[in-house]
């Protein structure tokens, strides 16, 4: 399903909307809008506590919280979520304009570059590094590298690798600030209370991995998709470079089209019905992102791009209790890296075959790319 995902998740949405599948010990598969937003909506139901993925990947940590349900999740997320408001987004977006421009300085000479490895999955790194964690750049590059191959290759012996490095770094930048607190979102983690008691260590650590986890490879994921979105239509790269004001306007379509999360899974914990079919108490349920963003039933000729589409109720960023936290922060990288790219590069286009990864995400393991280098505007 990889490399047809969306022609797919269309015909199973329209054949078999809600069907068992015997793959990976038995799980349900949605495939529809509404049924989809009936799940998100719906935490007492269909539980996240007893994994999120299909098949159930046996982490060395718990993804908090991700993998967590009410009342707790509201504790954890409460520690979190200051540091990621609209205005705490703004707040970093000159920042992230410097970085990105940095970045496109190291390639825009030679006219052609790897958009995912040289540019995407380092403008979220290093935002997350600087203005986020406060921590120190000097391990940032083998942290980059342990969250990659942790998202490639989850059961490799490198993906697993990986998961531990990052959970050693995140357990010792915790103690860091547990030892010289100040007031990032490292700090309120470390604070952070769940049901009158302090978080354990596992916990933070789960907090911290799936913020550095979430805002990396999601966040490239996104900017790739983008622009292959744009160079498969010049017409609109050469209206939003001449418009730059409307891109804000069109990441809503950018991510609705493309998802850089494509599915995810929660458990029932008890018997309901979802387009006719039972579910068991215990069964698992697999929810596809991206065959809802595409349901005509909700969006209107689902399979054209309309960078001006509204209303646009889609669930790149999932909806409930469950909705990205980090959601503000990714639409600024995202906002920023498109309107960078658009002003100093002309023409671009993929030159070359695209390696997609498809797990829980979809994501582009490259993304060569050809263009032509345009004048950098005056500051």
């Amino acid at each position: 399903m990889r490399d047809h995902l969306y022609e797919e998740t269309a015909r199973l949405r329209t054949e078999s909307p809600v069907v068992w599948t015997e793959a990976h010990g038995g799980y349900w598969v949605l495939t529809r809008y509404a049924d989809i937003h009936r799940v998100l909506q719906d935490p007492e139901t269909f539980t996240s506590t007893q994994g999120v993925t299909v098949p159930y990947l046996e982490a060395p940590m718990k993804a908090v919280p991700f993998e967590s349900d009410p009342p707790e999740h509201r504790d954890y997320r409460r520690s979190m979520n200051p540091y990621l408001t609209p205005e705490a987004a703004r707040r970093m977006e000159d920042d992230t304009r410097v970085v990105v421009d940095a970045l496109i300085d190291r390639f825009i000479g030679k006219g052609r570059c790897d958009l995912a490895g040289e540019f995407a999955q380092h403008v979220s790194t290093t935002i997350l590094f600087r203005n986020l964690l406060g921590a120190d750049e000097s391990e940032m590059e083998a942290c980059h590298e342990a969250v990659m191959k942790y998202a490639y290759e989850p059961t490799s012996s490198a993906g697993i690798e990986g998961a531990i490095y990052l959970m050693q770094f995140c357990y010792q930048l915790a103690q860091a600030h547990r030892a010289e607190p100040g007031d990032m979102i490292v700090d309120s983690i470390v604070r952070c209370d769940v049901q009158g008691r302090p978080a354990d260590d596992l916990e933070m650590v789960g907090m911290l991995a799936i913020l550095i986890f979430g805002g990396v490879e999601t966040t490239a994921n996104a900017t790739c998709a983008a622009v292959k979105v744009l160079s498969d239509r010049p017409e609109l790269q050469r209206e939003l470079r001449e418009n730059p004001e409307r891109i804000a306007r069109a990441l809503d379509e950018f991510l609705r089209f493309d998802p850089p999360l494509v599915g995810l899974a929660r458990r029932a914990t008890r018997d309901v019905e979802i387009g006719g079919q039972l579910i068991r108490k215990g069964d698992a349920v697999y929810y596809s992102i991206a065959a809802a963003n595409r349901d005509p039933a909700e969006f209107p000729d689902p399979d054209n791009f309309d960078p001006w589409r509204n209303p646009n109720r889609h669930l790149a960023f999932s909806a409930g209790i469950h909705r990205c936290a980090g959601s503000n922060l990714a639409r600024m990288m995202l906002k920023v890296s498109l309107e960078q790219l658009l002003a100093r590069l002309d023409d671009i286009v993929i030159d070359g075959e695209i390696d997609y990864v498809q797990a829980a995400s979809r994501g582009m393991r490259n993304c060569p790319i050809r263009f032509r280098a345009r004048e950098r505007a005056s500051a």
